[in-house]
């Protein structure tokens, strides 16, 4: 099943970069310093999302009030007499809208009756017919006021938990994991104050949930909104088509420890029940574990980072850590890192395939002046980025695009993409390399033949995720230095192929670094 949200692309709102934000498929972690926008860019991406028909376990309907995510200037934010005037767009996986997988979210002055004060709401879709207003999939807007301090609320009550055995245990066990809770739990509970509090808690032998710290009441109400995407998910069956979770400040009140136990939650969650997860933090920690998980292959991560350069907002995808520690702290190096050139690819295959063409060229300083990273969109996501940026005009002019085999380059298309060799996808183009070996060739051994090749061979018109599939599970088979032996056999019969691939990069690659003061190498390698 297919997230929902791709991309947002803003086009006019407040002081937000007017780039593309391209979302991960399980979390988009969102940073940066404060007044850059975050939680208005949280807000703008629930918005127009919700199901008023369905309830979530405190009764309330799956969608996010306005007031909960923004408060409008009466000088700065109104609706303009220029249609569309402040407005961005919701780009989908799947068509969840009348009007597609692109949809324009638009602030509109709504109707103020007679001596009332004339107010504005966001309004998805290019018009206002029924059934072309918010996109009907289930989200829940956990905003600060969840934080607010239980002593600053009025006479919270505590009441029985409302739930079922199965609801009660993941409760407890993912509390007890991520809290480190020493104390016996005896029983969960609500607990309630107003119409502002409301979370899980629990009863040990010490205290019950008035003694709850802030920290986790926080946690408390993140695995309540979980447990609502579970009877949700339950409810529809067929017709559920997965759900977004928007979390403003994921970190507050929790310490290191508990954040990386919280992370885990949320891939496994985000995993398990489709439900999309959007969070800001100001948490090196958080994104520090986040980026562990990405490495080690955990697929769907985006991190989002805003910073204020001399009073404009500028916006960087996926920084390092190093980036984002200097970025937060406000710190300068004794020395300025080396500028590197951004590489973007269709999914981690392009990328390992990338890395061993490059390989080739032996100039070791050559790899050192890249930074890759995936964009998990496809040939469209990628032509895209290059032509408008992701990233914004001029990252995406001084970037690299690189494309699969298996898509042309047009000649409209601008000169930062690039085309792996073979008319395939990597995956395919292996694939049928070793299908062209024959049983008696060098490259095949006692621990891996013809045989068990062809045993576990996907067929030509399998699906793309199970070629990927077979790829990433077939590769330890290929040597121990990611399929190194497997690409020296491949690269036997096409020095070709390496060759040209190798003379359009490296021309690619001399014209930005002419731009970014960076080294040239030599078109033939040595």
């Amino acid at each position: 099943m297919e997230p929902i949200l791709h991309s947002i692309e803003i086009e006019n709102f407040r002081s937000l970069p007017k780039v593309i934000y391209l979302l991960g498929k399980k979390l988009t972690i969102i940073s940066g310093h404060n007044a850059t926008g975050k939680s208005t860019l949280l807000g703008l991406l629930a918005q127009p999302f919700g199901l008023e028909s369905e309830k979530d376990i405190w009764g309330t309907s799956f969608s996010s009030k306005f007031d909960q995510k923004f408060k409008l200037s009466a000088r700065f934010d109104h609706a303009s007499s220029e249609p569309y005037r402040d407005r961005y767009f919701i780009d989908t996986y799947a068509k969840l809208h009348p009007e597609g997988k692109r949809v324009p979210v638009a602030l509109f002055e709504r109707t103020a009756k007679e001596n009332e004060e004339k107010k504005v709401r966001f309004v998805a879709g290019a018009v206002r017919k029924s059934g072309h207003g918010n996109i009907e999939i289930p989200v829940i807007f956990l905003g600060l006021k969840r934080v607010y301090p239980l002593g600053e609320t009025e006479r919270p009550s505590i009441h029985a938990d409302g739930l079922d055995d199965e609801e009660r245990s993941f409760f407890v066990e993912n509390y007890r994991r991520i809290l480190q809770e020493i104390h016996t739990i005896k029983n969960s509970q609500q607990l309630i104050s107003g119409a502002e509090k409301r979370t899980l808690g629990i009863e040990t032998d010490c205290y019950d949930s008035l003694g709850i710290s802030a920290g986790q009441d926080n946690l408390g109400q993140i695995l309540a909104a979980f447990i609502s995407f579970h009877r949700i998910k339950k409810r529809l069956n067929g017709d559920y088509k997965g759900a977004l979770l928007c979390i403003d400040e994921v970190d507050v009140t929790l310490h290191p420890a508990s954040q990386r136990g919280l992370l885990e939650l949320l891939f496994r969650e985000s995993q398990k029940h489709n439900i999309q997860i959007i969070v800001t933090t100001h948490s090196l920690d958080f994104i520090s574990s986040a980026y562990s998980y990405h490495a080690r292959g955990e697929n769907g991560l985006a991190v989002w980072h805003l910073k204020n350069i001399k009073g404009n907002v500028e916006f960087q995808l996926n920084p390092s850590v190093q980036e984002l520690h200097r970025n937060l702290h406000l710190t300068k190096t004794s020395q300025s890192p080396s500028p590197r050139i951004s590489v973007y690819f269709e999914d981690e295959e392009a990328k390992l395939f990338f890395k061993k063409l490059v390989s080739v060229y032996r100039k070791s300083s050559l790899m050192q002046c890249f930074r890759l990273d995936v964009l998990n969109g496809g040939y469209g996501t990628l032509k895209k980025a290059a032509k408008l940026g992701f990233l914004g005009l001029k990252e995406a002019h001084n970037a690299l695009f690189i494309i699969d085999g298996d898509q042309q380059i047009n000649a409209q298309d601008v000169g930062t993409l690039l085309s792996l060799p073979g008319n395939k996808s990597p995956e395919k183009v292996f694939g049928e390399f070793l299908d062209s070996l024959p049983a008696e060739d060098y490259f095949w051994s006692d621990n891996y033949s013809k045989q068990d090749f062809l045993s576990r061979y996907p067929h030509e018109k399998d699906s793309r995720d199970n070629w990927k599939h077979w790829f990433n599970n077939e590769k330890c088979n290929w040597g121990q230095r990611a399929m190194s032996q497997l690409f020296k056999r491949w690269r036997e019969e096409h020095e070709n192929d390496i060759d040209y691939f190798l003379r359009d990069l490296l021309l690619k690659y001399n014209g930005i670094a002419k731009r970014m003061n960076m080294p040239s190498f030599p078109l033939n390698r040595p």
